[in-house]
């Protein structure tokens, strides 16, 4: 059976996002549609890749890794 670990995911990630919201914030805040539109895409990329990270070792003993939508590595 493959084993799937979760990616370790480091403080300057969790930094980041916490930027990101912000942003989305300040973005709203000041009625920019442009930058709330930008800001909002750019969250989204992000925490999907935050949460779309992970390792999986396969029974024949293959490390394969996935992340978000890039594509597979082995």
């Amino acid at each position: 059976m493959d084993r799937v670990f979760k990616s370790e995911i480091g403080w300057w990630y969790h930094l980041l996002i916490l930027v990101m919201m912000l942003l989305c914030v300040v973005s709203v805040l000041s009625q920019n549609v442009g930058m709330i539109i930008t800001s909002l895409l750019a969250s989204a990329l992000i925490l999907h890749v935050f949460f779309n990270t992970y390792y999986v070792v396969t029974t024949g003993g293959v490390l394969e890794l996935y992340c978000s939508f890039f594509p597979g590595k082995r």
